[in-house]
């Protein structure tokens, strides 16, 4: 089992799969940043400018937070303690078709907090918060034919969002 002790204590599980590149995946300097922008501009022509007829997006993001999970009960002592499952997903599928377009986007998200076997013992807040933040577009982009033209679009969300803290979290 754990012992943590401090003045304020955040535990926080973040999966963000909003972007494909972002700053973090670079060091901040110059040519880096001159690489992000070209490698940014490369993936978005690939993947956004030339699907046809149909395209798939899929985007997974997953945060799971576990406090006493051991037999011996996890301690926890600070002024304020928060313990924070976050997770974002952004995707978008918008093909070009002549006469049919099939956009299609699959979207995943689920943020976990489950507190089992532990000792929290706070002298101002506890905060324990578990959210997922969703952003989804589907647009079929379709040159008619003849005057008939078909655009069907289809999105599936799936989210969930769960703070858990059993009878053996005092």
């Amino acid at each position: 089992a754990a012992e943590i002790y401090g003045g304020d204590i955040t535990i926080r599980a973040v999966a963000d799969s909003r972007f494909l590149l972002g700053n973090r995946d670079f060091a901040g300097n110059t040519v880096s940043d001159l690489g992000k922008k070209i490698g940014s501009l490369v993936v978005q022509t690939l993947t956004e400018a030339f699907p046809l007829f149909t395209q798939v997006s899929h985007a997974r993001s997953t945060a799971d937070i576990q406090i006493g999970t051991a037999a011996t009960p996890t301690v926890i002592m600070g002024n304020t303690v928060n313990v924070i499952a976050d997770t974002a997903a952004n995707i978008a599928s918008k093909p070009i078709g002549i006469v049919v377009a099939v956009p299609i986007a699959v979207m995943q998200t689920s943020s976990t907090v489950n507190i089992n076997n532990a000792q929290i013992t706070t002298s101002e807040d506890l905060v324990v918060r578990s959210m997922t933040d969703m952003q989804v577009s589907s647009i079929a982009a379709v040159q008619n034919l003849a005057g008939i033209g078909l655009g069907v679009s289809v999105s599936v969300v799936s989210s969930t969002a769960t703070a858990t803290l059993s009878p053996q979290s005092i």
